[in-house]
């Protein structure tokens, strides 16, 4: 599939205390087929970048319209983008394709916020592990990305998602 670049560079520059809410651009069905990037977190350069580490302390899908035309799948998954300036067309290197939000926790017909409930981000936040997908390293190439993938058996003809993740930057010099 072919990437689909979401980020919205209006939006990533911290400038409230941590932990702070970062909300996607519109998840439609220009996304479907592809993997959508709603996130991303290079080490340096770009709209955010940071020294620290990354820790997604809660994430969520709304479904702003509701998803119509076929048999909808929509998962929120962790990967990776070669560059942070990689941008639509580029390729995104699948990680764990529903690491964050499952299919099957949304309700792609009916408007409301959906969270995750047995996810991969779900097990790690619940052991206290804090590794990937709850603490993301920032990096430089292999950028870390989340990304949303919207796929379905017929034509999309309406819908529209975003999503939202809480994040506190830890300040590691290192």
């Amino acid at each position: 599939m072919a990437m689909l670049d979401l980020r919205r560079v209006d939006l990533r520059r911290q400038t409230l205390e941590n932990p702070y809410w970062v909300t996607s651009a519109e998840i439609n069905k220009d996304a479907d087929d592809a993997e959508a990037v709603l996130f991303s977190f290079p080490l340096t350069g770009g709209a955010t970048p940071s020294r620290g580490l990354i820790l997604i302390t809660a994430i969520c899908c709304e479904i702003i319209t509701a998803f119509a035309g076929g048999t909808i799948t929509l998962d929120i998954g962790l990967g990776t983008i070669p560059l942070e300036s990689t941008t639509t067309a580029g390729v995104v290197t699948i990680t764990d394709a529903d690491e964050f939000i499952i299919n099957t926790e949304i309700t792609h017909g009916t408007p409301a916020t959906y969270f995750p409930a047995a996810s991969g981000w779900v097990t790690a936040w619940v052991a206290g592990t804090f590794v990937s997908p709850v603490a993301i390293v920032p990096l430089d190439a292999d950028v870390p990305v989340v990304y949303a993938t919207l796929v379905s058996d017929a034509a999309i003809t309406a819908g529209a998602a975003r999503v939202h993740a809480l994040v506190h930057r830890v300040p590691l010099m290192g």
